[in-house]
């Protein structure tokens, strides 16, 4: 399945049920995570799934968010060793990966980023992928390595099994899994409908910010708030465009839309020139105050205050 050993993140096992032919087996699902998948992995599992994730020239596609993958693998001997130049720690006979979900990196709210790599910038994409995979647990040297190690990284080896197990569903019969998230169809040049793309979610300012400044571009507040949906997914094109470049060692960049040098064309001022000693401002004016009375109105004449009458005793 794999030309050579990957490191993978066990996270642990559950215990569930399958059903086929009228016949209930007992089987360990065991999820192994791949922190990063790069188009050389992803061409090892299929072509299909490399062109799914990655563009000709290895970047991800920019519609890329979630998406779960059936794989047609027959059942894989998984050796599991602390090290490449270590005896294995474990073998996993007749494992099934009936599944694989890849997700780009960050989509999810709340999820784990304690085993982001460091290596990698914070505002990289990077696509994390997690092997569904199935077992039946056949001795307990695999059941002691099943419940004492979940959470730790190994080197994981595949290799197909030269006589395969008659246990669960056969991939051609197994029905799709419904607590796993599908993703639309990628809109790679998808139609646009009052000039957004289907079933895409607006440009947020801090999303359009960040991948300007890849190109130390800075734009005012009221500028980004002033591009319209259509402009800012130009922007966002102009970015990636920029960085597929970068990334393939081309200097030649291509030109930036005019509306992010001149902002007067969405209706915003130019910034003031620093030189003339004016500070731009984009906050909004402050009332007038109220004029101060003068002080030629203000008399302060003393007045003699009357002597109260003693009472007679």
């Amino acid at each position: 399945m794999f030309e050579s050993a990957l490191s993978l993140h066990y996270t642990g096992s559950t215990n569930q049920t399958e059903t086929h032919d009228d016949q209930t087996t007992a089987v360990t699902h065991v999820k192994l995570v791949l922190d990063s998948l790069t188009p050389a992995v992803a061409k090892q599992i299929s072509r299909e799934v490399h062109d799914l994730c990655f563009t000709r020239d290895g970047q991800i596609h920019d519609s890329m968010s979630k998406v779960t993958v059936r794989l047609r693998k027959p059942q894989q001997a998984v050796t599991a060793k602390m090290a490449l130049d270590v005896d294995a720690h474990v073998v996993l006979r007749n494992v099934r990966i009936p599944t694989m979900v890849i997700t780009k990196r960050g989509e999810d709210k709340g999820e784990e980023t304690a085993r982001k790599s460091k290596k990698v910038a914070p505002t990289a994409e990077t696509l994390r992928a997690t092997l569904n995979c199935l077992m039946l647990p056949d001795s307990n040297e695999v059941r002691a390595f099943l419940c004492q190690m979940a959470g730790k990284t190994f080197f994981f080896e595949f290799q197909p099994e030269d006589k395969q197990l008659d246990f669960g569903p056969d991939p051609e019969d197994e029905e799709e899994d419904g607590d796993e998230d599908r993703q639309a169809p990628l809109a790679f040049t998808g139609p646009r409908l009052n000039g957004h793309k289907k079933e895409e979610k607006p440009i947020a300012d801090s999303q359009l910010k960040a991948a300007l400044l890849e190109q130390s571009i800075e734009l005012r507040p009221a500028h980004l708030k002033a591009l319209s949906e259509q402009q800012r997914e130009e922007v966002m094109e102009w970015t990636s465009q920029c960085r597929r470049l970068t990334a393939a060692g081309d200097t030649t960049m291509p030109t930036p839309p005019t509306y992010l040098l001149n902002p007067s064309e969405v209706g915003i001022a130019p910034a003031a020139d620093p030189a003339s000693g004016d500070v731009l401002d984009d906050r909004p004016a402050k009332k007038p105050r109220a004029p101060r009375r003068s002080s030629a109105e203000f008399k302060n004449t003393p007045r003699i205050a009357k002597a109260k009458k003693s009472k007679a005793h």
